[in-house]
């Protein structure tokens, strides 16, 4: 998500690609990282994919997207969906084309967000693991990981220098 699209009346809360995201504020990551044999280069943008509604889409059709949307903005009145803390956890993320290095995070509301969509709609939405992708193969270029099965498809563990967890420290809330 380059230049967010915000929604809901705000500057909070972006749309775009079929993601509804939180773009995030986040300086100070070092260029480059070393995972490997791989150069991987730090985003100029980051943000939290909150949910992937191009996948609800192919499966409900059309309408459905200006139905989430309307959901989230009334629910967001009433509920902060708001960056909380990164957990220390660094995942290595990859596809046949894409490498990632992720920053998991938590996100308040989010889950009840899901819930009251789900109820709202009668369908079954899974909840995303949130994350930041932080370091990318290719400029620009993240990996979806839109539930708990493609995260653990496509993502193991991986331990970061300290200088990457001390930035990402600063942001957490106390």
């Amino acid at each position: 998500m380059e230049k967010p699209n915000y929604i809901c009346g705000g500057i909070t809360h972006a749309y775009g690609q079929g993601y509804l995201a939180l773009p995030i504020s986040l300086e100070g990551l070092p260029p480059r990282l070393q995972a490997g044999n791989l150069d991987l280069h730090a985003k100029a943008t980051f943000h939290v994919s909150l949910m992937c509604v191009k996948n609800l889409i192919r499966k409900h059709g059309n309408n459905i997207e200006d139905e989430i949307l309307g959901l989230f903005c009334s629910y967001t009145k009433e509920h902060e969906v708001n960056f909380v803390k990164y957990t220390g956890e660094f995942r290595f993320a990859e596809t046949m084309e894409r490498k990632t290095i992720i920053a998991l995070c938590e996100i308040s509301n989010l889950d009840n967000f899901f819930r009251f969509a789900e109820q709202q709609l009668n369908i079954s939405i899974p909840l995303q693991p949130t994350h930041v992708t932080l370091y990318t193969l290719q400029p620009e270029m993240g990996i979806g990981l839109n539930s708990a099965d493609e995260m653990q498809q496509k993502t193991q563990p991986i331990e970061v220098p300290r200088e990457v967890e001390q930035v990402l420290e600063k942001y957490n809330r106390e």
